[in-house]
């Protein structure tokens, strides 16, 4: 089971999502659009938040997994 991420600032609770999503991913050979559409669904509160407002207000259409992981950590990384 793949925890809820929030959007705390705590380098080694998000790198943990992080990794626990990538290895659930490995597992099921998910595309880099359904990582994100899974990962999306395990944020919750600021975190959700967050990436709602980045999707309204980017001019990117389409983010990859890489690019997604990029983004967290530049947000949330203290």
């Amino acid at each position: 089971e793949v925890p809820i991420y929030d959007g705390s600032v705590n380098v080694d609770k998000l790198d943990d999502w992080i990794e626990r999503l990538d290895t659930y991913f490995m597992f099921h050979h998910f595309t880099s659009k359904e990582k994100i559409n899974c990962a999306t669904l395990k944020l919750s509160s600021h975190a959700l938040t967050w990436w709602k407002s980045y999707q309204r207000n980017s001019d990117e259409e389409v983010v990859s997994w890489k690019r997604f992981k990029e983004l967290l950590r530049k947000k949330f990384y203290p």
